[in-house]
């Protein structure tokens, strides 16, 4: 039972035992539930942290990761109302309460809203050019109702019944990207027959809700790389096991996930859905390398996890700042030991006058100054951002498809220096603000093909198929050149 957008009325049960009258509006980031009684609210938030109800129309509902917003206390002579005003982060809905199998969570499925592009295949839906051999075989399909009446050229739509289209055993449960298809019985206005794509989880064992919705968002996250932009979460589906031996599918309603308002944004943002020659991977060739890839993503998330999550909030947001610099910038900062080079070789006399030093600066009284020469003392000998974006590069072999691609990256980190410590600016960026949009694009470039390289990715096959630019990777390689030499121009 999948909860429309809107509003809605019902009744919540509340910790302390009371059922509740709220109304429920489910409007994206502006959703809210307002719950009102004669008797007070408690003013605790945990107390509101996961709300049951039932709605007025029998769907049960649960919502998840609520956050308390106010408290409103109306008295007059003759009454005492209260109501409270929540904010639903996730609300799931199906046939039933889940309060006694939240964690039996089996499986849940995703509906994004380009991977058809990925998974893409030409004659997955289609007709046949020649009917005549088909139409004593109709007619045979049909006799056991009635003899149909055919013309000489019958029009014969079908598909082609490869449910499973790829298929990849990961870390966190089986992922399985297949069609579910839609049709219509057909009369005198027509026929329809439309299939969907969508992306499932079959977990090895049952999950609480909270880890279901985890895998869920790393396997979107894996898809918004591939296709260059965050997927808008079309449908969202969890599948539990309430009962022995039965299984049930709830609706997941998160109201953060990202959403296309209506066609008029991707007007204005001159965006069209990504073809397959623009998205990193495309099966349809084969699925081995998707396969390859997606299972070593997910099998190293856990400590990936944040910088990945960082990169995608990034470019999706669709325009440029400094903050997005420096945040690009970082991404390198929080990678695992394991991604960035351990401890460095230093000379002999660099770790003795580093020695020395610590000793002096202990002495001194206890400061802001001291503090900070004693933690930069303590750096000597593991790597710096700019060590750290160059490994990167170097781990992927950038430099060899890139001219002067270490010069770029080097001054990325400086411009993120500049902004963050204040230090000196080679080029006024102010004035010349597309160096920083082409300095955030190279580290966010390093970061994102590096991480995909490590994963099992074929470089030189994207670059030698030609990528275009509706990818932000792509739009990068192709005009990588012609900024190179206008960045060269600004600088001293």
């Amino acid at each position: 039972m999948t909860i429309l957008e809107g509003s809605h009325t019902g009744v919540f049960d509340l910790p302390d035992g009371r059922k509740v009258f709220g109304v429920l509006e489910v409007e994206g980031r502006t959703s809210n539930l307002v719950l009102h009684d004669e008797h007070d609210f408690p003013p605790v938030p945990e107390a509101f942290r996961t709300l049951y109800g039932v709605l007025h129309d029998g769907t049960h509902v649960a919502l998840v990761n609520c956050a308390l917003l106010s408290i409103n206390r109306k008295h007059t002579q003759s009454e005492k109302r209260f109501s409270a005003k929540i904010f639903p982060n996730t609300i799931v809905s199906g046939p039933r309460s889940i309060a006694s199998c939240s964690d039996q969570a089996i499986s849940c499925a995703l509906l994004l809203s380009d991977v058809s592009s990925i998974f893409y295949a030409f004659d997955t839906f289609s007709t046949i050019l020649d009917p005549s051999p088909f139409i004593p075989l109709l007619i045979a399909d049909k006799a056991h109702i009635r003899t149909p009446t055919l013309g000489n050229q019958p029009v014969i739509g079908y598909f082609n019944g490869l449910f499973e289209i790829a298929q990849a055993k990961t870390a966190i449960g089986v992922v399985t990207a297949k069609y579910r298809v839609n049709e219509s019985m057909g009369g005198p206005h027509g026929w329809h027959v439309a299939g969907q794509i969508w992306v499932s989880i079959d977990f090895d064992d049952a999950v609480g809700m909270s880890e279901a919705l985890h895998r869920s968002h790393v396997v979107a996250r894996f898809f918004d790389l591939l296709c260059g932009r965050k997927q808008e979460l079309k449908d969202h589906e969890i599948r539990y096991a309430c009962q022995p031996g039965r299984e049930e599918s709830f609706n997941v309603y998160e109201a953060h996930a990202h959403r296309v308002s209506d066609a008029k944004e991707v007007e204005l943002s001159g965006r069209r859905n990504p073809g397959p020659r623009d998205v990193l991977i495309c099966t349809a060739d084969g699925s081995d390398s998707y396969a390859r890839v997606i299972e070593r993503y997910i099998e190293r998330d856990t400590s990936w996890g944040e910088s990945r999550g960082r990169l995608r909030d990034g470019m999706g947001r669709g325009s440029y700042s400094i903050d997005r610099v420096v945040s690009a910038a970082n991404l390198f900062d929080i990678l695992p030991a394991s991604a960035v080079p351990g401890e460095l070789l230093v000379s002999e006399e660099l770790q003795q006058a580093t020695d020395c030093a610590k000793k002096l600066f202990k002495k001194l009284p206890e400061s802001i100054e001291r503090n900070s020469i004693l933690s930069a003392l303590g750096r000597v000998g593991k790597a710096s951002l700019k060590q750290k974006v160059l490994y990167r590069m170097r781990l992927a072999r950038l430099d060899d498809f890139f001219e002067d691609l270490s010069m770029v990256l080097q001054e990325a980190v400086d411009c993120r220096n500049h902004y963050v410590h204040g230090s000196p600016a080679p080029i006024d960026y102010a004035n010349n603000f597309e160096a920083v949009v082409f300095l955030t694009d190279a580290l966010e470039f390093v970061f994102g093909v590096s991480d995909l390289v490590e994963c099992g990715w074929d470089l030189r096959s994207w670059i030698d198929e030609n990528p275009q630019d509706d990818h932000p990777f792509g739009g990068f390689f192709l005009s990588y050149r012609q900024r190179l030499r206008r960045f060269k121009a600004l600088m001293p």
